[in-house]
């Protein structure tokens, strides 16, 4: 039997776990749309920039810190994503 503290613990994981998945199927979505529009390059660029936003947030909300293989990781993206735009 479910104690009640464990009840507890899985309802409030509930709410963050559908608003993840929601999150995740309307990217889903609005990537392959954006694709079927023939905009393959600028919809490759914004999902680069999501992945920034996941270390920003990390960085602000969780007071994480970056470790040297992950700073070099996320300047590689940042310089992607410019090298892309320009071309």
């Amino acid at each position: 039997m479910v104690s009640s503290t464990k009840f507890v613990r899985i309802r409030k994981a509930i709410v963050p776990s559908l608003v993840a998945g929601l999150t995740a199927a309307v990217a889903t979505v609005a990537f392959n749309y954006g694709v079927v529009l023939n905009y393959a390059i600028i919809v490759t660029q914004l999902s680069g920039a999501a992945t920034m936003l996941t270390v920003l947030l990390g960085l602000v909300l969780m007071k994480e810190r970056m470790e040297t293989n992950q700073k070099i990781g996320v300047s590689l993206i940042v310089l992607s994503i410019i090298a892309l735009s320009i071309i």
